[in-house]
Formats: structure tokens, C-alpha cells, sequence
């Protein structure tokens, strides 16, 4: 799989400069959830704690956002702070058995894919059923798979990507500035295991996370 938009010959990356996320451009395409209220408070939240946005926001119906490094539980309540303030809805992976009522409707109401797991072979066909069915669809991982170091990313985002034919946005946690970075990744190759290397790369040379020497 290549990256849509990408080139072999594309500069090096630079970051761009961080701004409050109310000057953040919402494209039209972006799954959205939640009202003014909840905007507002997310906006409140991020300016309190401090953290701000930078670069944009792909115009996709279908996306795969990639999240890292992710080193801590902090990570988790900034990441919820950005979603209120955005409004952005966006979808991740669950057993099916934890979609049961009274809890079934809430799940899929906050993004939850009910994935049979015993049925691993066909996760990328269950990816794309989902996403045939779901005319907005973003879906976000976190490529490390746990808050520990790791060595190499797990692929599965860019298998599910590759599945569905989805272009790949990356989503940076930068505690040293308190910065969320929205980013393409650079050229890929279409060789799934290549490529990981290269996107983890990219994280590690640019953004710094809560807790480094994971």
C-alpha cells in the first residue's frame, strides 16, 4: 500500500506551529459527535492544561488514525480532552461479547467495532464490512499496543488501512511543547512490515512522549 499523496521525493518533515484548537479547520467529511457544550468543554480543558494543535485535519470519509507514542494513562485523558474539544467521532476495535444490553447501544454510539475474535483470520473482512456499512468511518489504534517500550509497532493498522483502501493519518502526542501533531506518515512502500518500521521511525525521530525512556 502507498500512502495517497505520497512521494518518494517528498521533503523532510517539518513541524508546523502549534495553535489553540479552536483554530483548527473541521473538514466536512469528519464523523462528529457531541454538541457546543461539549466543544466548549474541551476546549476549556486543553487550555487549561495547556495543550494546543498542529497541522490539519485530512478531508476522509474513511481514515486510520494512528496514535503514539503512547506511554502513559495521560495519554488517554488529553486524547479525550482533544475529542470533546474537536468533536470528532471516531471508532476502535472491541470484543463482540462486550456489546450486550444495556451497554450495546452506548458502545456503538461512542465509536465501539464489535469484532468476533474467534474468528482472527477474517478480522480484515469484518473491517471492511464495517466500513461498507459506515459511510463516515474512522478508526484509530495505537500501533505500540501497550504503555511499555517496544521494539516494533504492531501492524495492524496498516493492514486494516490496506483492507478497506483508507488513507493513514498520524496523531502525535508531544508532551515536551503539550502538542497534539496531526500528520501524514511518510512514503510508504506497501510492504506492511517495512512500513511499520518506517511510521515508528518517524514518531521516534519527531515526538517526544509523556515518558521517554519507554
Amino acid at each position: 500500500m502507498t500512502q495517497p499523496g505520497s512521494d518518494n521525493n517528498s521533503k523532510p518533515y517539518q513541524k508546523p506551529l502549534p495553535r489553540p484548537v479552536e483554530e483548527l479547520t473541521l473538514p466536512l467529511a469528519m464523523p462528529r459527535m457531541g454538541n457546543r457544550f461539549s466543544r466548549w468543554l474541551g476546549r476549556k480543558l486543553m487550555a487549561l492544561s495547556g495543550w494546543q494543535v498542529a497541522g490539519e485535519i485530512p478531508n476522509q470519509r474513511h481514515l486510520v488514525i494512528a496514535a503514539a507514542p503512547h506511554t502513559s494513562n495521560w495519554d488517554f485523558i488529553h486524547a479525550m480532552c482533544l475529542v470533546l474539544a474537536v468533536g470528532v467521532k471516531f471508532s476502535y476495535l472491541m470484543k463482540q461479547e462486550a456489546f450486550f444490553w444495556p451497554f450495546k447501544g452506548l458502545f456503538i454510539a461512542l465509536g465501539g467495532i464489535p469484532v468476533d475474535r474467534t474468528r482472527g483470520d477474517e478480522i480484515m473482512s469484518q473491517m471492511q464490512e464495517w466500513f461498507n456499512h459506515n459511510p463516515n468511518c474512522w478508526v484509530a489504534m495505537t500501533p505500540e499496543g501497550t504503555r511499555g517500550e517496544v521494539s516494533r509497532f504492531k501492524t495492524g493498522f496498516l493492514r486494516i488501512a490496506q483492507a478497506v483502501d483508507a488513507p493513514i493519518m498520524l496523531v502525535a502526542f508531544s508532551y515536551p511543547n503539550k502538542t497534539f501533531y496531526f500528520a501524514e506518515p511518510p512514503p510508504l512502500s506497501g510492504d506492511i512490515d517495512t512500513d511499520a518500521d518506517v511510521i515508528k521511525a518517524f514518531f521516534d525521530e519527531h515526538f517526544g512522549g509523556s515518558k521517554p525512556r519507554r
